[in-house]
């Protein structure tokens, strides 16, 4: 693992059309108990008053506030990458525009870190709860344990359970989002790094994510339907590279079939392509069974 970083951690955050709810965040930072940390903001050609909250905070902070502002908008998983570059922690952490996190939280990563890092470890993974206090996924199979990404996938890490963590950023920046080939989800980013890695997961609710229908400018929060080229990828992805690391899974398997079959039509991608893409017969097979039922989902969801 490299040495040469400035702090221990960088704490991320990408912002478009903020300034309701990045006060969270700032707050949160301002209450941690462990101080080697820098904030690195990417400002994405906001259209509010963004910028002028972030340049508040800079000048008003009691830790270090770096702020990138793109002067047009470059979208969520290019500043990922911007950041994964710039970063000047050891460990990067993304926290939304509208999360808040616990004053403890940078020191119970460090804690973790200190004790159980290794170079066969790329991060660790906490819990987290909604802002009326509800979990958000189920807990892991111990309260700490080190483990792999593809070993707790099927209970653990699909499907809409929210997990919070940090990672090293010399991984990140191998691993970044390979904006070419729309590779751009964040299922992309864990699986790659799945393969070469193992991760440590705590069972600590670190993070407070919030659930709110009046922040329709959430970065993180977008409705798979207006993503649908980049989530059937990803689904192709998973079926063609990483369903064979998830041990068992059958039910799960079937329904990333199904999915990738319905997302196909959503992103209005050619069948007969996108067979010669799916590696293995029984996929293919798949692929065609569930077609005709997409094709009415879909009618249905749009």
């Amino acid at each position: 693992m490299e040495k040469s970083y400035r702090y221990r951690f960088t704490v991320f955050t990408p912002c478009y059309n903020s300034e309701k709810f990045i006060h969270r965040v700032f707050e949160s930072l301002q209450a941690q108990t462990f101080r080697d940390f820098e904030w690195l903001l990417v400002n994405d050609a906001s259209t509010d008053n963004t910028m002028a909250v972030l340049e508040q905070y800079r000048q008003t902070a009691d830790f270090p506030v770096r702020i990138i502002n793109n002067p047009t908008n470059k979208m969520l998983y290019y500043n990922y990458n911007l950041a994964f570059d710039e970063a000047e922690g050891e460990l990067l952490i993304a926290v939304g525009h509208d999360d808040q996190i616990y004053p403890h939280t940078l020191e119970r990563f460090h804690q973790v870190w200190e004790t159980h890092a290794n170079e066969k470890i790329a991060g660790i993974w906490a819990c987290c709860e909604d802002q009326n206090g509800r979990p958000i996924g189920s807990k892991f199979p111990a309260d700490l344990m080190v483990s792999n990404y593809f070993t707790l996938f099927e209970k653990h890490l699909s499907g809409a359970q929210e997990r919070f963590g940090c990672m090293r950023t010399d991984v990140l920046k191998k691993y970044k989002f390979d904006l070419d080939k729309g590779r751009v989800g964040e299922g992309f980013l864990w699986g790659d790094i799945g393969k070469d890695y193992d991760t440590i997961f705590i069972n600590d609710i670190l993070r407070v994510y919030y659930i709110e229908s009046n922040n329709a400018g959430a970065l993180t929060k977008r409705t798979r339907t207006k993503v649908a080229l980049e989530t059937f990828l990803y689904y192709r992805e998973f079926i063609n590279e990483y369903a064979g690391l998830v041990p068992n899974a059958a039910l799960l398997k079937l329904r990333f079939h199904f999915a990738l079959a319905f997302y196909r039509v959503l992103a209005n991608m050619s069948l007969a392509k996108e067979l010669a893409k799916v590696n293995s017969l029984p996929s293919k097979l798949l692929l065609l069974l569930f077609t005709p039922a997409a094709v009415v989902l879909s009618k249905v969801k749009k």
